[in-house]
């Protein structure tokens, strides 16, 4: 997994226990929640408004199901729910802040979860409604470099 993924989960991530808090347990949250992240373009393409358009190349930007996910949660989200989000040092090396620590163990909880092995899938993993369009291999979702997998696979006559 690329770090911009991995990055791009973490915070989607986020988002579904923030709506989860909101919507299910009915427990509301702070009126302002801050998103830690040390991917800035990670941040940029969740906090950026997407711009409405019919061009289906849109779908072929790497991760847009996380991006796109993501950016639904957050228009899901009541008003009054303000989500902030600011960019941390990665690897940060000096006195820590709190926003440093939470980092570290972020990474410490993704490499413990990618040491072990989990069993390829053998169907489609459900998708939220929202998605628009999605590409799948061999039961796996393709999320980047869709317009070289979709050339590998073209006979030309």
């Amino acid at each position: 997994m690329r770090p911009y993924c991995a990055e791009l989960s973490r915070l989607t991530s986020a988002l579904f226990v923030l709506h989860w808090l909101v919507f299910q347990a009915h427990a509301p949250p702070h009126r302002s929640t801050m998103l830690y992240c040390d991917n800035e373009s990670a941040l940029e393409a969740v906090f950026t408004p997407r711009r409405v358009t019919n061009n289906p190349y849109v779908f072929l930007a790497p991760d847009i199901d996380l991006i796109q996910l993501c950016q639904t949660l957050l228009a899901s989200l009541p008003p009054i729910i303000i989500v902030k989000h600011s960019w941390v040092k990665g690897h940060y090396k000096g006195a820590p802040k709190l926003e440093h620590l939470l980092n570290k163990k972020a990474d410490q909880l993704a490499t413990a979860f990618n040491a072990h092995i989990r069993k390829p899938l053998t169907s489609h993993p459900p998708l939220p409604p929202t998605f628009e369009i999605e590409l799948f291999q061999n039961h796996g979702q393709i999320t980047s470099r869709v317009g070289k997998l979709i050339g590998m696979h073209i006979v030309w006559l």
